[in-house]
C-alpha cells in the first residue's frame, strides 16, 4: 500500500496525500520531522482498471477527510518518536470504523524522520439489512446506514426493525471523537411497544494517554416491558408499563497515563426517574421511583494488544485486547435519594488475556450489588472464559463458556437464552431465569476471502449446550450440534461474519422439531453474543 520514499513525489500525483513538515529539524533523539498521510479509496487501482463496479464505488464514496486522521493520531511534528504511540494511533484509527486498512510506519530521508500514515477506506454507505431466526422466531432490520458521512467518520442510520415482541422505526446518529474530542450522539426507537431513546454528549477517553474525560448520558422510555419465565415447560410473561428518564454524568482524570497503560479515578452521578406499572396481578409489584445515586470510580489497565487476521472475519486486521484491566466503583444509594434505606453498591470488573503459543485465552468477571441494613438487596455476577486458536492461516476454533447469577434485578433483565444468545437454533426465551450456565464450541474456515473483490465465504461446525433457570427451579438443559456457512465482506471496516447454521437439537424435556436453522450475525468469539453482520 505504501511506495518507497524515493517515489513519493510521483505517487502524490496519483493518490491524495497530505504532508506536514517541521523546518530545521535538529540532531539528537529521533524527532518527527514530517508526517505523510496517504488516503486510498475503497477499491485499489488494479480493481478499478478492470471493474466498472469498483470504479462506480470509488466515485460514489466520499474519501475520509485528512483532518479526521490528523485529529485522531497521537503524535505531531516536533514530537520525539514514541513507537507505542504509533501503534496505539493505528488502533485508534481502526476504532473509527471507517477504514479497511490502516498502517503507520517510519522512514528517514536526508537524515530526517518521516512518519507514514496510510489508510484505505472501507465501504460505508450500505443497505442496513440483517435477519436472524431460530426456533420459529425471526428478527429483521431493513434500512440504510452511512458510517462515514461526507468523509467525516460520522454515523447516520435509518431502519425498520422487527423484534420478537415489537417492531417500528430506529434512527441513530453520531459524530465521533475528533478535533476537540467532543462526542455527540443519540438514537430514537418508535416501536409498537412504545418509544425509547438515548443521547450522549461530552469528551470521553479516545486513547490510553488522554488525561481526563467528562461525559453526560441520558435515556428515556415509555414502553411495555416483558418479564419472561417458564413454568411446567410453558412459556409465559408478566407485562409492565415502563417509564424512564435518566441522566448520568461522569468525569475522571488519569493519575497515570501513557500508551503503556493508565490509572483513572473519578466521580459518577445518576438522577433517574423510573416507574413500572404491572398490567396483571402480582404479589411483588415494582413501584414508582425517583433515584439519586453517586459513586467514585477507579480504572486500571496495562496495555497488551495483538494484531491478528481471520479470527472474527475475512482478513481485516483485528486488534485483540489482552490487557489486564480492573474497574472499581462504589455507589452510594442514600435514603433521601429515593431508596428505602441507605445502601452501598460495589461494582467490580476484572478481565485479562494471554497468548498460549498460537492460541489466545481470555477471561472476565463482572460483579455488582446493592447492600443495605438487611443485607444484599440486589446484585448480579457473570463469569466468562474463552479459548481461541488458529489451526491454519484461515481456519480457527474457539470455546466460550459463561455462567451467571442475579438477585432482585428489574423486569426484563433476566438471563434469556435462545435466538441470539445461547444455543443458536432455539427460539427466543427458550431458557429464562436468574441463573445460567452455557457454552459454545465452534470451528470456522474462512475459505474464500475475496470473491468478486468484495465477498467472503466460509463454513463452520458447532456445538452449543446450556440452560437458564430461576432460583428454586431445576434446570432443564438443552443444546444443538450442526454445520453452517459464514458470509462476510472484505471491504468492510470490521472483521465479522453472518451465519446460516443448520443444527440437530437435543435436551431434557425437548419436544419440538429436532432439526433447526439459525441465521443472522455469528457469535463474537470473546463475548459469546452476536455482533451486527458486515
Amino acid at each position: 500500500m505504501r511506495p518507497p520514499l524515493s517515489l513519493l513525489a510521483a505517487f502524490a500525483a496519483l493518490t491524495p496525500t497530505v504532508v506536514l513538515a517541521q523546518e530545521g529539524a535538529s540532531a539528537g533523539p529521533p524527532v518527527i520531522d514530517t508526517i505523510i498521510f496517504t488516503r486510498d479509496n475503497v477499491f485499489p487501482a488494479e480493481q478499478v482498471t478492470g471493474s466498472t463496479l469498483a470504479r462506480a464505488g470509488n466515485a460514489i464514496h466520499v474519501r475520509t477527510a485528512a483532518w479526521v486522521m490528523r485529529s485522531t493520531i497521537l503524535f505531531h511534528v516536533g514530537d520525539t518518536l514514541d513507537l507505542s504511540r504509533l501503534r496505539e494511533s493505528e488502533r485508534t484509527l481502526r476504532a473509527l470504523n471507517v477504514f479497511r486498512e490502516v498502517s503507520i510506519d517510519t522512514a528517514t530521508r536526508n537524515g530526517k524522520l518521516a512518519v507514514l500514515v496510510d489508510t484505505r477506506d472501507a465501504w460505508s454507505l450500505s443497505p442496513k439489512f440483517s435477519i436472524a431466526g431460530s426456533g420459529g422466531d425471526v428478527t429483521l432490520t431493513v434500512g440504510v446506514s452511512e458510517k462515514n458521512l461526507l468523509g467525516t467518520a460520522s454515523l447516520l442510520s435509518l431502519a425498520y426493525v422487527k423484534l420478537v415482541d415489537r417492531d417500528g422505526l430506529d434512527v441513530s446518529a453520531r459524530v465521533p471523537r475528533i478535533g476537540s474530542r467532543l462526542t455527540i450522539g443519540g438514537a430514537f426507537q418508535n416501536l409498537s411497544a412504545g418509544n425509547t431513546g438515548n443521547w450522549d454528549f461530552g469528551m470521553p477517553y479516545r486513547a490510553f494517554p488522554d488525561p481526563f474525560a467528562v461525559h453526560l448520558k441520558g435515556q428515556f422510555a415509555d414502553e411495555l416491558r416483558f418479564q419472561w419465565f417458564r413454568q411446567a415447560g410453558t412459556l409465559d410473561s408478566l407485562t409492565y408499563d415502563h417509564y424512564l428518564l435518566s441522566h448520568r454524568l461522569n468525569t475522571s482524570v488519569a493519575a497515570l497515563h501513557s500508551s503503556d497503560g493508565y490509572l483513572r479515578v473519578g466521580v459518577d452521578g445518576i438522577l433517574r426517574s423510573e416507574r413500572y406499572v404491572l398490567q396483571t396481578a402480582t404479589p411483588a409489584p415494582v413501584t414508582d421511583s425517583l433515584f439519586t445515586t453517586a459513586g467514585i470510580t477507579a480504572d486500571f489497565r496495562s496495555s497488551h494488544f495483538i494484531k491478528r487476521r481471520y479470527f472474527q472475519g475475512f482478513g481485516q486486521d483485528e486488534d485483540i485486547d489482552l490487557s489486564p484491566a480492573v474497574h472499581l466503583t462504589l455507589w452510594v444509594a442514600p435514603a433521601f435519594g429515593g431508596y428505602e434505606t441507605t445502601g452501598l453498591g460495589p461494582e467490580v470488573t476484572v478481565s485479562a488475556g494471554k497468548e498460549l503459543g498460537g492460541s489466545i485465552a481470555t477471561g472476565s468477571i463482572q460483579a455488582s450489588g446493592l447492600f443495605n441494613s438487611a443485607g444484599l438487596d440486589s446484585g448480579r455476577v457473570v463469569l466468562r472464559g474463552t479459548w481461541a486458536g488458529k489451526l491454519s492461516e484461515r481456519t480457527m476454533a474457539f470455546l466460550h463458556v459463561e455462567t451467571g447469577a442475579m438477585k432482585g434485578e428489574t423486569p426484563g433483565t433476566e438471563f434469556d437464552l435462545g435466538l441470539t444468545y445461547g444455543p443458536r437454533t432455539f427460539g427466543a426465551h427458550a431458557w429464562v431465569g436468574d441463573r445460567t450456565l452455557w457454552g459454545t464450541l465452534e470451528w470456522r474456515d474462512y475459505r474464500w476471502a475475496d470473491v468478486f473483490g468484495f465477498l467472503g465465504i466460509g463454513y463452520a461446525a458447532f456445538a452449543d449446550y446450556g440452560s437458564a433457570w430461576y432460583d428454586g427451579q431445576d434446570p432443564v438443559w438443552g443444546g444443538n450440534v450442526g454445520v453452517g456457512l459464514r458470509l462476510g465482506s472484505v471491504i468492510s471496516s470490521k472483521a465479522s461474519a453472518a451465519k446460516i447454521d443448520f443444527g440437530y437439537r437435543f435436551g431434557q424435556g425437548f419436544d419440538g422439531k429436532r432439526l433447526g436453522i439459525s441465521f443472522g450475525a455469528s457469535y463474537d468469539i470473546f463475548t459469546g453474543t452476536t455482533a451486527p453482520p458486515p
